[in-house]
This record gives C-alpha cells, structure tokens and sequence, in this order.
C-alpha cells in the first residue's frame, strides 16, 4: 500500500491537503426538508441536521473538493414516527466543491438499522478499495450504524484515521423514553458492545470534558462543544431582534418538549409573572406538550405552536423579545452535554435566561443572564431582569452574544481544531511506523 500523507489547506502551515476525507452522518439537505416535515409524526432531528451542516462546512472551507459526505439521515422510522416505509436516495449538494451523497434505506423499526449499515458499508467498502482511499473517516454519533462503520473501515485498511464525533453519550439519550424491562437489558447489553468499538477509534470529537472520562478514552481528543453557523448560511438573518409589529413581549423557548429539560419550571416561572401583555411561546414535540397545553387552556398568554419547520422557528427566535433554556444544573447528564439551542439562541441575536451548566465552558457565562439558583423563582426573576432592561440594552447584549460565537465559534475555527488533532496522529503514526 503507497504512503499517505495528510497536509491541511488552512491551518498554520499553510500545506496543501492531498489525501480525500470522508464525513459520514445522518444529515439531510434543505431541499428535502418539506419533505421530511410533511411525513415526520414526532420530533425532527434539527439540531442534529444543524451540526452536522456546520462541520461539513467547516470541513469543505479547508478541503474543497477532497472532502467527501456520506449521508443516511437520522429519522423516525415508519409507521410510529414517519410515514414512509422507504427512504429513497438523494442529492447531497456540498459547499466548497466538496462531493456528497445521500444513502436511503428501508425505514421499518430495527430493520432500518440493519439497511442503514450495509448501505453504508458497500459505500464505504467502495471508496476505500479504490486506487486512491480516504485518508481518513469522521462519523458523527456514537451510535450502532456510525460506530461499526468505523470498525468496518478500520477492518478494510487499520491505516485509515478514524474520528468519531460524540454529541451525546449512549445511555444519556433519550433521557424521555420509557422503555420495557426486557428493552432495557438489550440497551445496556448494546451499550456495553458500542463502548467496545471505541478500541477502533483512533481520535474523538466531544462537547465536554467529561465525556472523555466517562468513556475511558484516552486517544487524542478536542472538545467542540457547538458550532455557530456562518452569516451567510440558510435561514440565518442578520436583521434585528424583536419584532416592531407586535406590542407583546415575548419569552420564547423552542426544542424537546421533555420533562426532564425543566420546560414545565419554565411554565410554572412564567405563571407567577402578572403581566397581561407577556406571552410565552412554546414550540416542539416531547412527553410534556399534554400537559402544557392545559397551563395553556388556563393562561391564555401560554401559546403552544407546535412542531415548525425550522426556518420558522429560526425566525420565531429573531423575533423573541427573551429566549430561555430552563434546563436546570441537577442532574448527572449535564455534565456530558452542550444545549445545541444555546448555540442557536445565541445567533439569533437575541437575549438568552440559562442555568450555569456544569457542561458549559466559563467563557459563555458573560454572554447569557444566568439564573443564579436551580428554582423557579430564581428563573421567573431572572426573566424579569431582562425585560427591565431597554429594547436597545437588550439588541446590545444579544449582538455581543452572536459577535462571540459567530467569531469565535464560526465553523473553520472549530473544524481546524479536527484537522490539526488528525495531522497529529498521523505525524505520530508516520514516526512510529514509517508510513499512514
């Protein structure tokens, strides 16, 4: 096998990249969004989408055309959370000359993770039994189809760099789901298997500190816990916040509408605020929409929209006069995660109430109005302290916000952390072994 060597367009030295890459994830474009609205019966991956978007883009600003996507897009499957039993192949248009495709599969419960795979797998096996293979592969998610793949590419040439981004721990998602006992035992007993491909996974990407410890990794690994999307990316206006057509202000959240992100604190916080013109606009799916929707029957300044189509909710956030994560610092998880929509709150130029997680770095805390203690009172105080505030104290803060995350967050900052931990250990293997 001929010597490969990985040089990186972009970062410090300035070296050509020469070996392709490959992105393996589960997203999909914006042309097919509509599609994936009208047939979707629970919660879309959004933030997923999102990500994925960012480090592609990221990713292509430094490779251009040497950059491969490989995309089999995370949906619900058929008939309990999607309406369609197939999921067709499609076009993948990536920014940057980068290539992309899109993998469909057959969308039946447990079956879809089998066809997923193998799809994958001949794709994989494809590209890298070519004369010219991929010097590396990065999957996104630390899930059964992602995490075997990177075994399967590892399996075809153990020269192969491998890096597997984990947004969420197994085990930590879903935190919702209520699962039989039976279901439960199988869960622990793929867990314990998933845990094990990490032997196979030469570098990670993760959103805490923590996380590494929690899953004994002792590789080379950066922490990436967001990515703002570039001022040029779909759905992202840079107008001001808060709407001018409308005397009522608004406290917005939008996202998982689950017990356990404290959305029900935030009703509660919002109810013991008198204001007849304040409004609390709620949107997304989870286990606490039934109950949100009586605190709405009973206060009609409660509004619940519903699943939106994420333009909409983008929108929905440019026009919030407050945006809040109620998510309290209570439970073990948050120390293994990053809030997605503190990233995306965060560029909307709006300004965000937060509870100081453990998972969230020091540098974010001068950028939102923390709620001091782990209370409903202290987050109904804490909105209110924002909406003393004037309209143009208000856009200042929120602009500070998106000014630090767009610069310092923005998706080639964040991807040429990747790029250098992977020209790492390939500089190391080349010592080592006199090749890659």
């Amino acid at each position: 096998m001929p010597v490969r060597t990985v040089q990186v367009v972009g970062l410090d030295n300035e070296r050509p990249y020469e070996p392709d890459m490959i992105f393996l994830g589960g997203m999909f474009p914006q042309a097919s969004a509509d599609w994936i609205q009208r047939n979707s019966k629970g919660n879309i991956h959004n933030a997923a989408n999102v990500m994925q978007w960012n480090l592609v883009r990221g990713l292509a600003s430094h490779l251009g055309s040497k950059l491969n996507v490989v995309s089999s897009p995370f949906l619900g499957s058929f008939p309990k959370y999607f309406k369609k039993i197939r999921v067709p192949d499609f076009q993948l248009e990536i920014v940057s000359g980068a290539g992309g495709q899109g993998i469909g599969f057959l969308n039946l419960p447990g079956v879809k993770h089998v066809s997923r795979y193998f799809r994958l797998r001949r794709t994989l096996s494809a590209a890298i039994q070519t004369a010219r293979p991929p010097h590396a592969v990065i999957a996104y998610s630390f899930s059964a189809v992602m995490a075997f793949s990177l075994r399967r590419v590892k399996r075809l040439d153990p020269t192969i760099v491998t890096c597997l981004v984990v947004p969420d721990l197994p085990g930590f998602m879903n935190l919702s789901a209520k699962r039989s006992l039976p279901r439960k035992m199988l869960g622990k007993l793929l867990i314990k298997r998933l845990y094990k491909t990490l032997e196979d996974v030469d570098c990670a990407v993760v959103l805490t500190e923590p996380m590494v410890s929690y899953m004994g990794f002792t590789k080379p690994h950066v922490v990436i816990e967001g990515i703002a999307p570039p001022s040029d990316a779909p759905d992202l206006d840079q107008s001001s916040t808060e709407s001018p057509a409308s005397s009522d202000t608004m406290i917005v959240y939008t996202g998982g509408l689950n017990a356990a992100f404290g959305v029900l604190e935030l009703v509660q916080a919002f109810s013991t605020l008198t204001d007849p013109s304040l409004r609390l606009v709620l949107c997304g799916v989870g286990d606490a929409v039934q109950a949100i929707e009586e605190y709405a029957t009973s206060d009609q300044r409660i509004i619940y929209q519903g699943l939106l189509p994420h333009k909409e909710v983008v929108a929905l956030q440019r026009q919030a006069t407050v945006l809040v994560n109620p998510r309290q610092n209570t439970e073990e998880y948050v120390k293994y995660s990053f809030p997605s929509k503190l990233m995306e709150y965060m560029v909307s130029g709006t300004p965000t109430v937060a509870y100081d997680l453990d998972g969230m770095p020091a540098e974010y805390r001068e950028h939102l109005f923390i709620v001091p203690e782990n209370d409903i009172a202290s987050l109904a105080k804490t909105i209110q302290q924002v909406l003393a505030q004037s309209p143009a104290q208000r856009r200042d803060f929120g602009h500070r916000a998106r000014t630090f995350v767009q610069e310092q967050k923005n998706p080639e900052v964040q991807t040429k952390k990747i790029l250098r931990m992977i020209d790492a250990v390939t500089t190391q293997r080349k010592e080592r072994y006199g090749r890659v």
